[in-house]
């Protein structure tokens, strides 16, 4: 049934660089626009997380999320469909907002969006983020018109320090992969 899909069908590559940047043993995650899980299972599998927070708002992946949770017992996955700027965001060591950011700005407008991003930075020690700038395919947020425009973004959203990781072409143009330093880092 996937096969067909025109959309980004392996996220192993953006996987890896997430975890070879990672700066801490994570014991606690949370994973916007988690999809079918790759990222947030494939942490649970390697650090043996004691939580993590996952927000899914398609129904059917939803579903899905749902039945393996059942499926597999796991108690430390916490499920949610939604994410919003009045979203209460968990203290976590690591955020994953990866190919999200731009479906929750054509939703919630640049301001709102603003204060989600905000807010998961200001709880959490570290976030890996990219998104659908000008540069790439598919949703895009067109001010976003750079690397240098998302580091900027990511700035005044409320980071301290963003660092570039990498770029990908694998969602139809380019996508930057950015690691941000979150307010609890030294907690």
């Amino acid at each position: 049934y996937f096969s067909n899909i025109p959309i980004c069908k392996d996220t192993s590559k953006e996987f890896i660089d997430i975890l070879a940047n990672i700066s801490c043993k994570p014991k606690k995650v949370l994973d916007v626009g988690c999809a079918f899980g790759y990222n947030s299972f494939n942490l649970m599998r390697k650090f043996f997380l004691e939580k993590v927070f996952a927000f899914e708002p398609d129904p059917y992946v939803f579903s899905f999320l749902q039945e393996c949770k059942r499926v597999f017992n796991l108690d430390e996955l916490e499920l949610n469909k939604s994410i919003d700027h009045t979203t209460f965001i968990p203290s976590v060591d690591i955020v994953i907002c990866a190919n999200v950011h731009q479906w929750i700005y054509k939703q919630l407008g640049k301001e709102k969006t603003g204060i989600v991003v905000g807010n998961l930075i200001s709880n959490c020690k570290e976030m890996f983020f990219q998104t659908s700038g000008a540069e790439s395919g598919g949703q895009q947020v067109a001010e976003l018109r750079s690397k240098e425009d998302i580091q900027n973004y990511l700035y005044s959203c409320g980071s301290k320090e963003v660092t570039y990781i990498s770029s990908s072409s694998a969602h139809g143009g380019l996508r930057h992969l950015f690691k941000v330093k979150g307010d609890l880092w030294n907690l």
